[in-house]
């Protein structure tokens, strides 16, 4: 099974499209239990994180829902108040205006490495893409370790808790600081060959930002029908960040400007780590600019760039005088007040279409929240409960020196952690219901009180099986 699971992984790593780890080594080592101090030390952090966390949650929920009924009022003025003009702006002033024109390619933006590297890259034309926005992905090929601690039973019966880490090689876009590996450099590197001899994972070049890097024109013109600027649209900044880079940039017409790293007949050959990354260095492999050849090695960067993909935006925004743009005035409305929008979307739409698509998308984003704040609430009150945890899995430290002791603290701090559970996420989803529906009661009467209803409803329902059970235990 080793040798199986060695070729396997041997097979994964020379196959450039799949850029896996290779071999990956695991260590299991036993640890000590904490004292009953510092349990109780972190049991109390717990508790001030979520007494902090429990009312945070409250307000992003409120505001969520106070946001998406005034989004929706937003959406549904433009429907009414929007007028539908065509892609000539020199007959279009001081008007509240829907329109879908192409982008005048000259007007885009042109991006190269330079552009997201602060300057470190120099400037040498050998790569740009004209687009609305542009992004950079850097990645290194780094060790990873992965680690969990179970608890296991031990022959007299007592928990011993075993901590297993494995190491496997993974494109990584943030440096990974090994020096808080839990193994000798020599163990990791069974993993991750190299390990031991460049003294942990390596730097990221000085010269390249790592991650994600994106920018965005400052503005762009849509094409008149005359086919160049005069007449033209003038998206501003809002807007254009409205377009984000969405599609890869297809590096194959800029292969030619890249020299290096020369590719062996195995796949394997002389490669020094570069501190600076250029056109020398780099060698254009499928989607990615590479710093060396398959099979990847340690401290091996990739880099890859998007740009925007749309070419005829709809557009709902204020056109003032000469195409120009700014967001709209929005009148105030119950529970909402007074404030000025605007929005786009990448694809060429109806003004229908696109109404639609926005409704869609605030409804999505408001649910999308809402399931991460009633989540975020329950955290919280589990968090405020963590000193019973605590206690029982002291008690538990102490029941478990007896021979068999093990089966007994893990009935303790199961039932203890299942009750917190049960309470935690019990007050966390009714506080969220009952603050949800708060608030639309107050923006919107009918709606709110159906939901208090139903809360109410389910509350009754949740008192009336506890008492039922309750009698029939006592019977």
């Amino acid at each position: 099974p080793q040798r199986a699971r060695g070729l396997a992984a041997e097979m994964y790593s020379n196959d450039p499209e799949m850029g896996g780890g290779e071999d990956y080594s695991e260590s299991t080592e036993e640890v000590g239990e904490k004292t009953p101090c510092e349990k109780m030390g972190n049991a109390m952090v717990a508790l001030c994180l979520g007494i902090v966390l429990f009312p945070l949650a409250l307000l992003v929920l409120g505001w969520n829902e106070n946001n998406y009924v005034c989004q929706d009022r937003r959406i549904l003025h433009a429907q009414s108040s929007a007028e539908e003009v065509g892609c000539d702006a020199s007959v279009v002033t001081n008007v509240y205006a829907f329109f879908s024109c192409p982008l005048l390619e000259s007007s885009l933006e042109r991006f190269e490495p330079c552009s997201f590297n602060a300057g470190r890259w120099p400037c040498d034309n050998s790569l740009s893409f004209r687009s609305a926005s542009g992004r950079q992905n850097v990645a290194m090929y780094q060790c990873r370790e992965s680690c969990s601690t179970e608890s296991t039973k031990n022959s007299a019966g007592q928990n011993v808790k075993v901590r297993s880490c494995t190491y496997s090689m993974d494109w990584e876009q943030t440096h990974i600081n090994s020096d808080d590996f839990h193994q000798s450099p020599e163990r990791v590197a069974q993993g991750c060959p190299g390990f031991d001899l460049s003294g942990g994972n390596p730097r990221f070049p000085e010269n390249l930002e790592p991650g994600q890097s994106t920018d965005f024109a400052q503005t762009v013109l849509t094409a008149s029908p005359s086919g160049n600027d005069i007449g033209s649209f003038t998206l501003n900044h809002e807007l254009v960040e409205g377009l984000p880079p969405d599609m890869p940039v297809d590096l194959q017409p800029f292969a030619g400007n890249f020299t290096g790293p020369p590719v062996y007949h195995a796949g394997t050959g002389p490669w020094t780590r570069p501190f600076k990354v250029d056109r020398s260095n780099l060698r254009v492999s499928g989607g990615y600019l590479m710093t060396c050849a398959p099979p990847y090695r340690l401290g091996c960067v990739r880099i890859s760039y998007y740009m925007s993909g749309a070419t005829s935006p709809s557009v709902i925004t204020k056109v003032t005088q000469a195409g120009a743009t700014r967001p709209a005035p929005v009148p105030s409305s119950w529970g909402c007040s007074a404030s000025t929008w605007q929005a786009i979307v990448p694809q060429h739409m109806a003004k229908g279409e696109m109404i639609e698509s926005l409704r869609e998308s605030a409804y999505i984003k408001v649910w999308m929240i809402r399931i991460l704040g009633a989540v975020l609430a329950s955290i919280a009150i589990c968090c405020c409960l963590q000193p019973l945890s605590a206690a029982a899995d002291v008690i538990g430290d102490f029941v478990n020196w007896c021979p068999c002791g093990g089966f007994v603290e893990d009935f303790l701090e199961g039932l203890v952690d299942y009750l917190v559970c049960i309470v935690g996420c019990n007050v966390g989803f009714g506080a969220s219901l009952l603050v949800i529906s708060s608030v639309w009661f107050m923006m919107r009467p009918v709606y709110g009180a159906a939901l208090l209803i139903a809360g109410c409803a389910l509350c009754c329902c949740s008192v009336c099986v506890r008492q039922v059970f309750g009698s029939k235990g006592a019977e």
